[in-house]
């Protein structure tokens, strides 16, 4: 259980800082329930209110700067994983990023990167889905980086991009 002051990496918010706790009856209806009122960390206008017994994929701790540093260090290696077929594709980005692994989040970024500079290179545009789930892919990642190398959400992009151009070669 995390406590108030806690950062905390929320499924959809990103890094967020939890400000509170405390019993809601959401909607008015049913039963109170214990959430915790989260913060997101770059965007301090907005409340998440996320249940205290939320299944693990949906909140968990930041990583460590030697764990980040890791799951960089390991990008070169990670699989692309292009699915042709759209709906599949789409499908499989949706569950890939459901589960708010940095790892599946990773694969997701480089396979839409490596891909999409391969259509340029054909003179094709980006699949719009597809630059729709990098922005989210990416928004996850960066937002953790920021957070944890206490750099702008810029530079955070700026390294990964970095990364994924030496894959290109």
């Amino acid at each position: 259980m995390y406590k108030k002051g806690d950062y905390i990496f929320h499924e959809n918010g990103g890094v967020c800082k939890v400000e509170d706790m405390r019993e809601i009856a959401m909607n008015g209806f049913g039963s109170e329930k214990m959430y915790y009122v989260l913060l997101p960390f770059h965007e301090s206008r907005s409340q998440i209110f996320s249940p205290v017994d939320a299944p693990k994929n949906k909140l968990r701790d930041i990583m460590s700067k030697d764990t980040l540093q890791a799951l960089i260090d390991k990008i070169p290696s990670v699989e692309i994983n292009w699915i042709k077929n759209d709906k599949l594709r789409i499908q499989y980005y949706k569950e890939a990023l459901a589960t708010s692994e940095p790892e599946r989040i990773i694969e997701v970024l480089k396979t839409v990167y490596i891909i999409n500079h391969k259509r340029a290179v054909e003179g094709k545009k980006m699949l719009t889905a597809d630059d729709r789930f990098y922005q989210i892919a990416g928004k996850k990642i960066f937002d953790e980086i920021a957070y944890v190398y206490d750099i702008d959400m810029r530079e955070a992009e700026d390294m990964i991009e970095n990364v994924l151009q030496k894959c290109l070669n």
